[in-house]
Formats: C-alpha cells, sequence, structure tokens
C-alpha cells in the first residue's frame, strides 16, 4: 500500500493534455467546432494543509474559412455586378490557468480536490483576404492581425493518484459558470467543459526525502 507521506509534498511540476471546449469570448462562439486536444503544462506548491496554489499553460490553433458576395449597383440603379470575397481566419489561443485546490477528501493513494480561480485568454488573429470579379478573378488581397485578453472565473474538480514517493497522476474537469448567464446577455448558451489528465512530479521537502 502506498506510504500516506507520498502526496504530501510542498511543490510539483507536471505535463499532460487537455482535451475540451473553450469560448472565445470576443465571438462569442467556441473556439473550434469540435472539442481541441492539446498538450498542458502545471506548476503548483501548497501553501497550507490541503491548499496549494497551481498554475498552468496549453495553446492550440484553430483556422476557419469563410465567403461572401456582393451586388454592387450602378449609380443609376439600373444595372449591376457580382463580386466575392473569400478568406480565412487564424486564431492561436494560449489559455493559463490560475487556480486554488482544495483538498476535502483523501486517502493513502488518492485526493479528491475541489478548484477555483481564473483562466486567462490570449488571442492572436490573423486575417486574410482574397477579393474576386464576378468572374472569379482576384482584384486584391489583405492580411490583417490583431490580438486580445481577457480572464474568466473557472471552477472544477480533480482527483490525484500517488504512483511512486514523488510522482502522481491527476485528472481534473474544469468549466466557466459564467457562461450559464448568457440567455441573460443575449448570448448563445454555451457549455465550455474540458479535462486535463497530467503526470506530476513532487519535489521532496525537508521531511519527505527523495526516493533512494
Amino acid at each position: 500500500m502506498a506510504d500516506s507521506s507520498r502526496l504530501a509534498h510542498r511543490a510539483y511540476v507536471g505535463i499532460g493534455g487537455n482535451l475540451g471546449r473553450y469560448i472565445d469570448f470576443r465571438a462569442k462562439e467556441y473556439a473550434g467546432k469540435n472539442p481541441q486536444l492539446s498538450p498542458s503544462i502545471v506548476a503548483g506548491i501548497q501553501v497550507w494543509p490541503g491548499i496549494a496554489l497551481d498554475g498552468g499553460g496549453l495553446t492550440f490553433a484553430v483556422r476557419r474559412d469563410y465567403s461572401r458576395s456582393y451586388i454592387n449597383y450602378s449609380a443609376d440603379h439600373t444595372t449591376y455586378t457580382l463580386s466575392y470575397e473569400e478568406g480565412a481566419i487564424f486564431r492561436r489561443y494560449y489559455i493559463l490557468p490560475v487556480l486554488v485546490r482544495f483538498t476535502i477528501a483523501e486517502s493513502p493513494d488518492t485526493k479528491l480536490d475541489l478548484l477555483t480561480g481564473a483562466s486567462i485568454f490570449h488571442t492572436r488573429e490573423k486575417t486574410q483576404t482574397t477579393l474576386l470579379n464576378s468572374a472569379h478573378v482576384s482584384t486584391g488581397y489583405t492580411t490583417t492581425s490583431g490580438s486580445a485578453t481577457t480572464a474568466r472565473f473557472v471552477v472544477g474538480v480533480g482527483l490525484r493518484f500517488a504512483l511512486t514517493r514523488s510522482l502522481e497522476m491527476a485528472t481534473e474537469v474544469r468549466s466557466t459558470p459564467g457562461s450559464i448567464l448568457a440567455p441573460l446577455l443575449g448570448s448563445p448558451v454555451l457549455l465550455p467543459l474540458n479535462m486535463d489528465l497530467s503526470m506530476r512530479y513532487q519535489f521532496p521537502t525537508a521531511t519527505t526525502p527523495a526516493p533512494r
């Protein structure tokens, strides 16, 4: 059976993967049509028995193609021509969750945590647009770019399993509950659930010797 001191380390780092849905708060839509899978990193430190500060990061990219058509009337509105616009929007998302982890139940090998805090969302966007005439011949090309940063309240639940004295496996499910208020704000209802699975190395403390 695992030693009860296995999960008593004060600081840890880890790597893993994240799968889920995120919201592009500027566009008020999901970031991508499908759940996004991306690598993730995490680091944390226990500041009090049962309470830890936890920070992480992940990134993924999404591309969306679009096309539009326009009717261009003459000055006297007796004739018209058609023109078209085709483009692609490239977005790179950087998500940095900063959480407080409260341990609410534990056994020698496992711990159940509640998570609360905020996620910082940074988005970089580039739009490439091609203008076409009625014969679908290119008449122009433009590129624009921009970025935006916002933060949202996050809640979640996590479960950690001790594998050795210094290694643990952790799984977390997180969401931004502010989306529940979306109908009151005139926005679509979105459910941005995501799951993070990581392997963590816990640094030994003076009272928890490193494995030999």
